[in-house]
């Protein structure tokens, strides 16, 4: 699998929390695939579809997320 270098992550994450970002992906979640009544191997194809958009949008959350900064505690306790 190819890892998106740290830069990359940067970039997208601050492309991402624009405005033109947080539109992009709410038009990329409202325009999900949907299942279609119809025979049951074209409905399990499409609920296949379905779950794998739902996964590679999630991704793109996950990979960007900035990670929680560890607190120092610069006393002596």
């Amino acid at each position: 699998m190819t890892e998106l270098k740290k830069q990359t992550q940067l970039d997208w994450r601050r492309h991402l929390l624009t405005p033109e970002g947080i539109e992009g992906m709410l038009f990329l979640r409202e325009g999900m695939p949907s299942i279609h009544k119809g025979p049951a191997d074209e409905m399990i194809f499409e609920a296949g579809i379905v779950e794998g958009y739902k996964k590679a949008i999630d991704r793109i959350s996950e990979v960007i997320a900035v990670a929680p900064k560890k607190e120092v505690n610069l006393e002596n306790d």
